[in-house]
């Protein structure tokens, strides 16, 4: 690959698509964030080998999770349910894009989620989905959410499913370059319509003191003002935590680098934005 169409992948924002209310407002996340930094806008839908396999077992059902019925998993069902929700996938992508007025593509493919998602996403600079697995109730992130993070190739986005309604939290550790996460933040237009707070963690009160004056200079070069700034010296994992859920973030951005990463995404319920340097 040359180094041309290496920068052409890395101003791709892909989006995962399965039609659930996070991945919908995921798709919007996304293409907002692909129109601030005149990016395409990829959309994929993958259908999941290992369902599709289930239906071809014989004696195969699957039970309504309300309803406790029992029904038959059908093959034919089945491809004919996956190939409605890429349609509707397919016309749920080009009305967002057209009204992000944002360039776009659109893909199904077949496989084990997590690898097709990362093999669509290879050399993106952003790939966004809804943050929740498939369990009643669940409010931490799935497991493609976390492969994703774990592979560490790009910025992942996690939608939460009730929206990124709030101010913007930005995490800065000692131990991470704030370059990334200020670019993310410079780049969400809800940083001016709900404000933003920052929360630098670090061991000593000097080292906190030079991680805020970094960030605060390089928000400022963005016209970016945090409506506050605070300072979490020798801090452990679950005051970080606690601070953050105190500011009752609508969106949180923290690096992929920082070390309180998987705490924080674990504990606070709202949409995340992990972000990685390039």
């Amino acid at each position: 690959m040359t180094e041309a169409s290496d920068r052409s992948r890395a101003r791709r924002v892909v989006v995962a698509i399965d039609m659930s209310t996070a991945s919908r407002k995921a798709l919007e996340a996304a293409a907002e964030i692909a129109a601030m930094i005149g990016a395409e806008l990829h959309g994929v839908l993958v259908e999941d080998i290992n369902l599709v396999r289930l239906a071809e077992l014989p004696d195969s059902a699957e039970l309504g999770v309300l309803s406790g019925s029992r029904r038959e998993l059908d093959v034919d069902r089945l491809e004919h349910s996956l190939a409605a929700l890429a349609r509707r996938a397919r016309q749920e992508l080009s009305q967002v894009a057209a009204r992000a007025s944002v360039a776009w593509s659109f893909e199904v493919v077949r496989g084990p989620v997590l690898a097709e998602v990362l093999r669509v996403a290879e050399g993106a600079g952003l790939v966004a989905l809804g943050r929740s697995g498939t369990g009643i109730g669940r409010d931490r992130p799935g497991s493609t959410a976390r492969g994703l993070l774990a592979a560490g190739r790009q910025s992942v986005w996690l939608q939460h499913p009730a929206g990124s309604t709030g101010q913007v939290v930005l995490v800065c550790g000692s131990d991470a370059a704030p370059e990334a996460t200020v670019d993310a933040v410079a780049r969400l237009k809800r940083a001016a319509r709900d404000g933003v707070a920052v929360v630098v963690t670090a061991p000593t009160v000097k080292r906190a003191t030079e991680v805020e004056q970094v960030v605060l200079a390089a928000l400022a070069t963005h016209h970016v003002r945090p409506t506050m700034s605070r300072l979490l010296v020798g801090a452990t994992p679950d005051q970080v935590v606690a601070t953050v859920k105190m500011l009752r973030p609508g969106v949180l951005v923290v690096s992929a680098e920082d070390r309180n990463v998987l705490r924080l995404l674990d504990e606070v319920s709202c949409s995340l934005l992990v972000a990685r340097e390039r």
